[in-house]
């Protein structure tokens, strides 16, 4: 059935309604009617079409899934909404374009996972410097151009601690080269570039993640050239791929050396 009960019910503050093939169509025109909306979730069902511009009223939205549905068409109702917290929009249709405002107001905001979304664009630099951000996901869309240069970037005036510990963009168009700032992103745990269109040498800066445990680099257009040597020093690694990363040596003995692999 459809969701227009919904405008009914103006003291709701949480609605799960996930993993329900029943419940189809679109979503109604609820923003005005769910002033004190704060959890809205509707993961896995049979939704579908744009979604109401009238989302842009849920002010106190906190959680928002909207995930493994067919939604189309624009985001750009629900990215400025600043009290956000859990973003899920992973597998649908959006087919938009990401902006430089993407998300970027939402200062509470711990995970954004938009991946295998057709989103195209590139990624704004801000994400980068969201305080409470401990996970984003945008991999499997359409996204090209380079990587913002000033990841987690340190000034005079103001210091952005990052708290990003899972960073996916596999299977993108994203070009250039990966850049220096990635050391900025300290409490990473999970890096994973592949499938893009990187090139340049592998930075070492990768190597002062000390947290980090699973590096995923392969199917890039990298340099051609040895294992990078100071992977050797990496000895927390647990999952390691650089497959068709244009390294043109035999396994290095010292590989053995990272026991966690």
């Amino acid at each position: 059935g459809d969701l227009d009960f919904l405008k009914e019910m103006t003291s709701l503050q949480l609605l799960y309604l996930d993993d329900n093939m029943d419940i189809t169509g679109t979503i109604p025109d609820i923003g005005a009617h769910l002033p004190i909306l704060e959890v809205l979730s509707l993961s896995n069902l049979n939704m579908y079409g744009e979604l109401p511009p009238s989302l842009a009223d849920l002010q106190k939205l906190s959680w928002l899934f909207l995930d493994d549905n067919n939604f189309e068409g624009s985001v750009s109702m629900v990215q400025n909404l600043t009290k956000l917290e859990y973003v899920h929009l992973e597998n649908n249709m959006f087919e938009d374009v990401i902006d430089e405002h993407f998300f970027t107001k939402s200062n509470k905001l711990k995970q954004l996972d938009v991946s295998n979304c057709s989103f195209s664009g590139s990624i704004p630099w801000k994400l980068f410097h969201l305080p409470s951000l401990e996970v984003l996901d945008m991999s499997s869309n359409n996204l090209g151009f380079e990587l913002p240069q000033n990841l987690g970037f340190f000034s005079s005036f103001e210091i952005f601690v990052t708290n990003l510990s899972f960073l996916s963009l596999h299977s993108n168009n994203i070009t250039g080269s990966i850049p220096f700032s990635i050391q900025n992103l300290r409490e990473l745990t999970t890096l994973d570039l592949s499938m893009n269109r990187f090139t340049g040498t592998i930075p070492m800066q990768i190597g002062n993640l000390e947290k980090l445990e699973d590096l995923f680099l392969g199917r890039n257009q990298f340099e051609e050239g040895p294992l990078p040597s100071w992977i050797r020093t990496m000895t927390q690694l647990k999952e390691l791929s650089l497959k068709s990363a244009s390294l043109n040596e035999t396994i290095p003995e010292w590989l053995g050396e990272l026991t966690k692999l």
